[in-house]
């Protein structure tokens, strides 16, 4: 999800009466965003790493996991690393997850929990991250005049594409079907409805 997407709901309309309520979910929104972004800032000040150009900020433990994921993806799926290396090159430690496509190169958001999962996983989840950045940038590319449809990039279609993507990815460092199962019966949560403020992982 791009910083740039709007945040909350919109301004409330004082012909509804419901002025109040729209007000309150805004600033709930508000409020949470930004302690994403402080979040973030803080991570730009924590444990540093690098591997091949794409820098990696947050806690030490942080750094490890991220860096060890992509000497994996380097050496066992140089093509998937070959996508990240050429649409990212930060991976900060977040809040929430996310990517902001809209940057050049684009800045992937790591959660917490990012540091918790199997280094295939991760690797994988990397890999994810760079094909939504690729579909963005194929249709900037081919019409850079136009403002990039979210649909291109974000959404059940987008999701199911980066999604299978990253499935390969996982096959390539020896997971299973049962794990690609798995992630495809993630499709049935929606989870790219959950604006980003509000996302627990």
């Amino acid at each position: 999800m791009s910083f740039g997407d709007t945040c909350g709901d919109p301004a409330p309309s004082r012909r509804t009466g419901q002025g109040s309520v729209a007000w309150s979910s805004w600033l709930r929104a508000f409020v949470a965003r930004a302690r994403g972004v402080g979040f973030l800032l803080r991570s730009l000040f924590q444990a540093r790493s690098e591997v091949g150009g794409i820098e990696i900020r947050g806690r030490q433990a942080f750094c490890d996991q991220v860096a060890a994921a992509l000497r994996l993806l380097r050496t066992e799926v140089p093509e998937a690393f070959a996508l990240c290396q050429r649409h990212f090159d930060l991976v900060i430690m977040s809040r929430h997850s996310g990517v902001d496509v809209g940057m050049r190169p684009a800045i992937v958001m790591l959660g917490e929990p990012a540091s918790t999962v199997s280094m295939a996983y991760l690797a994988s989840d990397l890999a994810h991250e760079a094909m939504h950045c690729s579909l963005y940038r194929s249709y900037s590319d081919r019409d850079p005049d136009r403002d990039v449809p979210a649909a291109i990039y974000s959404g059940e279609d987008a999701e199911r594409q980066c999604l299978e993507y990253q499935i390969s990815v996982l096959k390539q460092l020896g997971e299973t079907d049962a794990d690609a199962s798995r992630l495809r019966d993630l499709m049935k949560t929606k989870w790219w409805n959950v604006p980003w403020h509000e996302r627990t992982w």
